[in-house]
């Protein structure tokens, strides 16, 4: 192509090529005696598009680095820095397919010491890469901030609801189902949790060492027992479970 400088009266047009992919386009005089140089709406789209595809994803990097800092500081870091190598493979193979958007929340049940908590953690850590907002939180701190939400003490309310708005997430782990004493309070608050999150298709992870009756058996009123077995076994499957040692729902 010829010099951009010219003589021609500002507004005179010629046929140039585009800049970037060379195809024919008319070119127009600038206002200080240049020919302006040309890039043809296509490439104009196809930069639009790039520029804005890298600031998504700047953005979506930046709130998965948000995320899990978040998380990191909700999961006890014998877990969080837990090798999926020494999983139980054919546990893991299931818990790491595990996809909130397509498959039901899952019962991880099972002895202790069989890597359920770290199973589920090593989950959440690759699906906060990828933006999902995902939260853990021990049955203990939920169902002690459950029964004080109301309270009238500023700082152990906050608390309260930090803890509350967690359990709210996108995807949850719920720890260690059945640690804390079965009480009154702590059958309106995980009958609550689990009505709530299967109720707004919100995918969850529960954690428990107890056989499935065993823990149906914590619910003391009837018909909330019937209602919480009806939605474990509508919306979870339950994994993890050494045959000889858990009985599942048939």
């Amino acid at each position: 192509m010829s010099s951009l400088k010219t003589t021609e009266a500002q507004g005179a047009q010629r046929m140039g090529s585009c800049l970037v992919c060379e195809q024919e386009l008319a070119q127009r005089v600038s206002s200080i005696g240049y020919w302006e140089p040309g890039i043809c709406p296509g490439c104009i789209g196809e930069a639009e598009r790039q520029d804005e595809a890298k600031r998504v994803g700047k953005r979506e990097k930046q709130l998965a680095q948000s995320l899990n800092r978040q998380l990191r500081g909700q999961v006890s870091p014998i877990y969080w820095d837990s090798d999926p190598s020494q999983f139980p493979k054919e546990h893991w193979a299931k818990i790491c397919r595990w996809d909130p958007k397509g498959d039901k929340g899952l019962f991880v049940a099972g002895p202790p010491g069989g890597c359920k908590t770290r199973m589920c953690a090593a989950r959440l850590r690759t699906l906060v890469e990828r933006g999902t907002r995902a939260a853990c939180v021990y049955e203990q701190d939920y169902v002690e901030a459950y029964r004080r939400r109301f309270s009238d003490d500023p700082r152990v309310k906050a608390k309260s609801e930090s803890i509350l708005r967690r359990a709210n997430s996108e995807v949850l782990l719920l720890d260690d189902l059945g640690k804390a004493s079965a009480t009154g309070a702590w059958e309106e608050a995980i009958t609550h949790l689990l009505e709530h999150r299967t109720s707004h298709e919100l995918k969850t992870l529960w954690t428990v060492n107890l056989g499935y009756e065993q823990v149906l058996g914590l619910w003391r009123d009837v018909e909330r027992r019937r209602a919480a077995d009806r939605r474990i076994r509508e919306f979870h499957e339950v994994v993890i479970v050494p045959e000889q040692l858990i009985d599942q729902p048939e």
